[in-house]
Order: structure tokens, then sequence, then C-alpha cells
């Protein structure tokens, strides 16, 4: 379960009680805020690589290059390479482009 408070300490967007792990990751891509591996264990979701995985399955386009991050929970960068998965701008657009195709 995603922990709202958590999500807010770290000004990510505040989760909806209907999202799940992989909706709430994409909406916080597409709202251009990068995630981490640090970020994502310290509000509840276990593993991002996962998520990463299906998203690219599913055809939806976003970066995720492995980097030393800030970690919540120890307030600090840690030196580990973690996923930071983000989506650039045109990428966004693309996103919104291909949703409102598909809706006709």
């Amino acid at each position: 379960m995603i922990n709202k408070d958590k999500c807010l300490e770290l000004g990510l967007p505040e989760p909806k009680s209907y999202q799940s792990e992989l909706s709430y990751c994409l909406s916080v891509m597409l709202s251009g805020v990068k995630l981490n591996t640090w970020q994502t264990r310290y509000i509840g979701i276990g593993h991002l690589h996962n998520h990463t995985s299906v998203l690219k399955k599913k055809g939806y386009q976003f970066e995720d290059p492995k980097a030393p991050s800030y970690c919540p929970e120890a307030k600090k960068i840690l030196p580990r390479p973690v996923i930071n998965a983000f989506m650039m701008p045109d990428q966004i657009a693309l996103y919104w482009q291909e949703k409102a195709a598909r809706k006709g």
C-alpha cells in the first residue's frame, strides 16, 4: 500500500485510492517528477524495476538510468546506483497524444 503521508513528505503527488503501484508510478512520471528506487521503497512500493519493466513492455517511453540517488530513509545520497525513472517533456507529450488518439 502506498503511504500517502510519505508521498507528500517527498513532494510527490498524492496517490489516489484507486491507483495501483504501477499506475501511480506512471502518473508520477507523467507529472514530470523523477522517481528513484529509494523513494519508492520509502513510500511502500517494493520493486521499481518490476514496474518499469511492465511499463516498457506496454510500450510507454521513459528514461530509467541508474545513478547514485537520495535515500529518504538514510537522509543522504547513497553511492549505490539505483533506477531513476522519469519522462522527458517530449515523452509526456507523446503519451497524451497517443491517449487522445485512442479515445477517438
